[in-house]
C-alpha cells in the first residue's frame, strides 16, 4: 500500500482591518509575531511558517518593533517564514490593473530586502480572480498558485487543474478542497490541539461559557467601544485520544476532491490565527497512530514540487477566463456598490498617480529633472494598502471606511505635489528663448496615449496691473483660439518660494471654455495669452459688457445639440439621444432605479417584499447652467420618495418614506460623442441600492467590458431556470474603464468614475445595461457559522451627500472601430495646463508642442510610465494588447533613447530591442532603423503585442 503525505502548511490569513480597526488588529499582529518568533527559534522542528503572502505587515510590525528587525530577518533568510509575493492583498477586480503589477513589484522588493521572496502565487484573498492572473505571476517567475472562494465541484471537479490566461500563459492551481484554506486548521488543529469541534452545524455546538474554566473576560462598561469576550486560560494541549480520528478526518477533507490523492495539502491556519508550539509533536504522534500516512511540515512551493514529480500533469484538467462562479452565495461578488465614497475617492487617486504624476514626473526626469522615487513609493504604498480586501470596500468595523478615506486623500495629496513639481520642471524645460519677455504661455499637457482635442475649462490668470483693452488665445502658430468667457473673478494670489517670503499676486481669474485641438500624446500643446494693453485705456463704464454665445449648444427648454447629437431632456428626467449621422434614436436613457437591499456587504438580495423606486413618474425641473457654442449643461432635480429602510425583520421595505432630492448635471461638448453625467443626492436612507438604467436599443446576444489587461466579452442575459428561479449564475459584472454595447454597425458605451459593476439585461428594443451606483446594507457580518458582529454606527448605509460621474459614448462600428478605449481613458483622465511667463532659463523642450511618448494603435493600452525600480537611467513602459488580434506597435520618445529591452513585470531585461529614429519629413513619417554594431541612438522601438499580452519595455535615455 503506498503511503499518502500530507503536505502542513502552518500559516495565518491576516486582514490588516476587518473585525477590528487598524490599530487593534496590529496589536495581535505584534502578539503573533513575537510569538512566532519565539516558537521558532526555541524549536528547530517548527520549521516554517506562511504568512499568508503579503509583506506590508512586516513594515506594520516593526514600526512599532524596530528592535525586533534582525531576529525576523534570520528567520526569512534560513527560509522558515515565508513572505510575499505581494504587499498587500488586494480585490482584483477593484483595484486597478496596474496596481496588480505594482503590489507584486513592491511586494519582491520589500521581501528581498528582509532576506528573500516566496515565489508563490497566494491569492486565496480576492473576492474572486481575473484572468490574466496567471500572465502577471508569470512576469514575476511564479507559476504555482492556489486560491478559493468554495468554487462548485461541477466547474472545478477536481482541486488542482491548469488556469490559462487568455494570452496562453498557464499556472499549475489548486482550488483547495472542500474546506479550502482551513482544512487541516479545521479538521486536526481545533479537535487535536485546541478542542472542541468548530465543524459542527448544531446550534450551540461551538459556544463558550463564563463557568467552563475558560476564564472569560469582558470589558462591560460604555468606555471602550465594542469590546469582545476573551478566553484568558484556554485549555492548549495535544488530545491523544482523538488523534487518530483527526487523521482520519484530515485524509477525507484533503483527498476527497484532489486529483493526486497520494500527494496532499493542509493549509493549518485561519483569520488571524497563532502558530502553536505543540504543532510538531502532534504531527509526530499523528504519524505513529497511521501507517499509511505521513505527515511533514511544509511549505506550498515544497507541496507544488512534490505534486509536479509524482503527477501526470498531462492529465489534469484545463480552464480558462475569469474565476467567477456562482452560486453567489459562494462567491462575494457584489461589492463594488459598497462603501461608495471608497471607489470614488479611489478612482481619483489612481487615475491621478498612474496616469499623470509618475508618467509627467518620468518624462522631467528625462531631461534633468528630479524624479522623487521615494514620494510615490510611498504614495503607492498607501494606496495598496486601500486595495486591501477588505479595505476597499469597507468590509469589517465602521471605522475601516474612515480610514481608509483618509489614505486615499494622503495618496492624493501626495500624487498632487508629484504632479505640481513634475509640470513646474517640464515648464522650466521649455524653451521660451524666442519668446517678448512680456509673453504669457498656456501650456495643455494630455496624459493618455492618444492625441485628444478638448473643450477644456480653463481658469486664465489675467495680470491686473496692466490695462488691457482685450485679450485672446491663440496657438503658437498664430492661430486664434476658440474661447467663451463665463465668470470673472479678481483674486489676490501668492508665489510662495522655499527661499523667500511669499510674494502678492494680483490677477483676475476668468472662467474659460477653451477648444484646443491636437494635443500630441503624452506630450503638450502651448497657447499664448495675447493681451491688447493701452496705457491710456481707462474701463469707468458701469454696466458689463454683455455676451451671448454664438451658436449655443444648449437649446432651452430642454435640448442639447452639438454636430452629433440631439439630446431631449424627458419630463420625468430621462434623456433621449439622436446620433444625427444615422438617425438613430436612443430612449429612456437615465432611468434611476431604487430597491430593496436585505444582503450583507458582500452579496445584495433583494427582500421577500419589495419595492422598486423610479423616476418614471417623476416630475424634473430643468434648468439651463452654462452655456457657449463650446460646451452647455442642463441641470435637472427631481424628488423621488424612498422607504426609509427596511422594517425591522428584514422581510420588506418600510411603509415610511423619505423625500429625496436628485441633482443631476448633463453635459455636451462641441465636437463630442460623449454625453456626461454627474448626479449628486443625500443619501438619508438605508437598506437599498440605487442603480441607473441605459437600454442601448441595440440588437445584440453579447457585450464587452474593461477588465484587467483584457476587453472581456460577456452574454447580455444568461438566465437559468431552477423550479421558477433563477439559476446560480453571478448577476451583476466587474468594468474597469467602460462598457460597450454594439452590433457592429453602432454602438453605445457607458464609462463610470468609480462606477465599476453593471449589470447586463434584454429590454423590448434590445441590450441594455443597469450600472450600480451605490449600495446601503447592514454591517452585520459572519466570523463563524452562527455567531456575528453587528455595530449601531454602521458605515455601510454610505448615509451623507454622494456623487456619481459617469457618461454615454455614441459611436460607430464595434469598441476597436469606435475607438472606445481611448474615449474612456481620456474621460477618465483630464487635460492638465499650466500658466507661465517667459522666464530667464533656455530649455530643451520645444514651445509649440511635443509628444513624450506615442504609440501608433488606439487599441495599445498603457497602464505604466515611470521610471526603473532600480535604476536611474532607464523608462519602463508597460502596454498591453486587451483584444484577441495582434498589434504591431511603435513606441516612439520625445528624447532620444540608448538603449532598449524587452522585460519582466519584475524589471529583469531579456532581449534587447533594436533601436529606430523617426522623423517627419514633408508631413510623412521617416524611419531609420539601427544595424547591429551600430553605436546609434535611436527614440523608438517596435514590439509585437501578441492577442492578450503584456509587454514591459525598458529604455535607457
Amino acid at each position: 500500500m503506498s503511503v499518502r503525505k500530507v503536505h502542513v502548511v502552518s500559516n495565518t490569513h491576516w486582514d490588516r482591518e476587518h473585525r477590528h480597526g487598524f490599530q487593534e488588529t496590529r496589536f495581535m499582529l505584534v502578539e503573533t509575531i513575537d510569538r512566532l518568533i519565539e516558537i521558532m527559534e526555541a524549536d528547530p522542528e517548527f520549521k516554517y511558517f506562511t504568512f499568508d503572502g503579503q509583506t506590508v505587515w512586516i513594515e506594520d510590525y516593526l514600526e512599532v518593533k524596530p528592535q525586533m528587525r534582525e531576529r525576523l530577518k534570520a528567520l526569512i533568510e534560513a527560509d522558515r517564514i515565508q513572505i510575499g509575493p505581494w504587499y498587500s492583498l488586494p480585490d482584483h477586480f477593484s483595484s486597478h490593473p496596474e496596481a496588480l503589477v505594482r503590489n507584486l513589484l513592491i511586494g519582491h522588493r520589500l521581501s528581498e530586502s528582509m532576506g528573500g521572496v516566496t515565489k508563490f502565487g497566494y491569492s486565496i484573498f480576492s473576492f474572486s480572480q481575473i484572468a490574466q492572473l496567471p500572465q502577471i505571476y508569470s512576469g514575476f517567475g511564479v507559476d504555482s498558485l492556489v486560491f478559493y472562494k468554495l468554487y462548485p465541484i461541477d466547474v472545478l471537479k477536481k482541486s488542482e487543474f491548469w488556469w490559462e490566461s487568455p494570452d496562453g500563459t498557464k499556472a499549475l492551481c489548486s482550488r483547495l478542497g472542500p474546506l479550502a484554506r482551513a482544512n487541516f486548521y479545521f479538521s486536526f488543529t481545533i479537535p487535536a490541539i485546541l478542542g472542541g469541534d468548530a465543524l459542527s452545524k448544531e446550534e450551540g455546538s461551538w459556544q463558550v461559557e463564563f463557568t467552563e474554566g475558560a476564564k472569560i473576560c469582558r470589558l462591560i462598561d460604555d468606555t471602550f467601544e465594542h469590546p469582545h469576550a476573551t478566553e484568558l486560560e484556554q485549555d492548549i494541549r495535544i488530545r491523544d485520544e482523538v488523534i487518530a480520528e483527526s487523521v482520519e478526518k484530515t485524509v477525507e477533507s484533503a483527498a476527497c476532491e484532489s486529483f493526486n490523492k497520494e500527494v496532499l495539502l493542509g493549509f493549518d491556519g485561519n483569520d488571524f490565527t497563532m502558530p502553536l508550539a505543540e504543532l510538531p509533536e502532534a504531527l509526530r504522534k499523528a504519524n505513529e497512530v497511521s501507517e499509511d500516512v505521513t505527515f511533514i511540515h511544509s511549505t506550498p512551493l515544497d507541496y507544488f514540487a512534490d505534486f509536479r514529480k509524482n503527477t501526470d500533469l498531462s492529465l489534469l484538467p484545463k480552464v480558462g477566463g475569469e474565476m467567477r462562479h456562482g452560486p453567489l452565495c459562494r462567491q462575494h461578488c457584489e461589492l463594488m456598490g459598497t462603501a461608495i465614497k471608497i471607489m470614488h475617492r479611489m478612482a481619483k487617486a489612481e487615475s491621478l498617480l498612474i496616469h499623470t504624476a509618475e508618467p509627467f514626473a518620468a518624462f522631467g526626469a528625462m531631461g534633468g529633472g528630479t524624479y522623487p522615487r521615494d514620494m510615490l513609493r510611498l504614495a503607492w504604498k498607501k494606496l495598496m494598502q486601500c486595495h486591501a480586501h477588505d479595505s476597499t470596500h469597507g468590509i469589517g468595523v465602521p471605522n475601516i471606511v474612515q480610514d481608509t478615506l483618509h489614505r486615499l486623500i494622503e495618496v492624493q495629496e501626495m500624487s498632487e505635489g508629484v504632479a505640481n513639481r513634475a509640470f513646474q520642471g517640464l515648464v522650466k524645460q521649455i524653451d521660451t528663448s524666442t519668446a517678448d519677455s512680456g509673453d504669457i504661455f498656456i501650456t495643455v499637457f494630455n496624459p493618455t496615449a492618444t492625441e485628444r482635442s478638448e473643450i477644456a475649462r480653463l481658469l486664465v490668470e489675467i495680470p491686473r496691473g496692466e490695462k488691457i483693452v482685450d485679450w485672446h488665445l491663440e496657438d503658437m502658430d498664430d492661430n486664434r483660439v476658440n474661447i467663451y468667457t463665463h465668470t470673472e473673478t479678481p483674486i489676490n494670489l501668492a508665489s510662495v518660494n522655499h527661499e523667500n517670503r511669499p510674494k502678492a499676486l494680483y490677477i483676475k481669474r476668468v472662467d474659460v471654455d477653451a477648444e484646443v485641438n491636437g494635443i500630441p500624446a503624452y506630450g503638450y500643446k502651448t497657447l499664448r495669452l495675447v493681451r491688447n494693453i493701452d496705457e491710456g485705456f481707462l474701463d469707468i463704464f458701469p454696466f458689463p459688457n454683455p455676451k451671448d454665445p454664438y451658436r449655443p449648444l444648449g437649446r432651452m427648454p430642454n435640448v442639447l445639440e452639438n454636430e452629433f447629437l440631439k439630446v431631449d431632456i424627458q419630463p420625468n428626467g430621462t434623456v433621449d439621444v439622436t446620433d444625427k449621422e444615422n438617425g438613430k434614436v436612443t430612449r429612456g436613457l437615465n432611468l434611476i432605479l431604487d430597491t430593496g437591499d436585505a444582503g450583507d456587504m458582500w452579496i445584495h438580495r433583494k427582500p421577500k417584499i419589495n419595492k422598486i423606486i423610479s423616476n418614471l413618474g417623476a416630475q424634473a425641473d430643468i434648468q439651463l447652467m452654462r452655456n457657449s457654442g463650446l460646451s452647455a449643461s442642463f441641470r435637472v432635480e427631481m424628488v423621488l420618495n424612498i422607504p426609509e429602510s427596511l422594517t425591522q425583520d428584514r422581510l420588506c421595505r418600510s411603509e415610511h418614506t423619505v423625500p429625496v432630492k436628485f441633482t443631476t448635471d448633463i453635459t455636451l461638448a462641441k465636437g463630442s460623442r460623449r454625453l456626461e453625467f454627474k448626479m449628486q443626492y443625500n443619501n438619508v436612507c438605508k437598506d437599498h441600492m440605487l442603480t441607473v438604467r441605459f437600454p442601448a436599443g441595440i440588437e445584440t446576444d453579447t457585450l464587452v467590458s474593461d477588465v484587467a489587461f483584457e476587453v472581456r466579452e460577456r452574454p447580455v442575459e444568461f438566465i437559468t431556470d431552477v423550479n421558477g428561479v433563477r439559476g446560480d449564475e453571478l448577476r451583476r459584472q466587474p468594468k474597469h474603464r467602460f462598457i460597450d454595447i454594439s452590433d457592429g454597425k453602432n454602438g453605445l458605451a457607458i464609462f463610470g468614475k468609480g462606477q465599476n459593476e453593471y449589470e447586463p439585461h434584454q429590454y423590448e428594443n434590445g441590450a441594455g445595461i443597469e450600472m450600480t451606483l451605490m449600495r446601503a446594507m447592514t454591517q452585520t457580518f459572519p466570523v463563524h457559522w452562527d455567531v456575528f458582529f453587528s455595530y449601531e454606527n454602521e458605515e455601510s448605509q454610505s448615509l451623507g451627500e454622494q456623487t456619481f460621474e459617469y457618461a454615454l459614448y455614441f459611436h460607430e462600428g464595434d469598441y476597436k472601430s469606435g475607438c472606445v478605449q481611448a474615449e474612456a481613458q481620456q474621460y477618465i483622465t483630464p487635460v492638465v495646463a499650466a500658466q507661465y511667463g517667459k522666464g530667464r532659463f533656455v530649455g530643451t523642450l520645444p514651445l509649440e508642442q511635443g509628444s513624450f511618448l506615442n504609440v501608433t494603435s488606439p487599441l495599445t493600452n498603457v497602464s505604466a510610465v515611470k521610471l526603473a525600480e532600480d535604476r536611474s537611467d532607464a523608462l519602463v513602459v508597460r502596454v498591453n494588447n486587451p483584444t484577441d488580434e495582434p498589434i504591431e506597435e511603435t513606441l516612439t520618445f520625445l528624447r532620444p533613447v540608448k538603449k532598449a529591452w524587452l522585460c519582466n513585470m519584475n524589471e529583469e531585461t531579456d532581449a534587447e530591442l533594436p533601436l529606430e529614429t523617426q522623423s517627419r519629413e514633408a508631413g510623412a513619417i521617416v524611419t531609420a532603423t539601427q544595424r547591429s554594431g551600430e553605436a546609434m541612438v535611436g527614440n523608438s522601438v517596435a514590439v509585437t503585442l501578441d492577442p492578450f499580452k503584456i509587454v514591459t519595455v525598458m529604455a535607457e535615455f
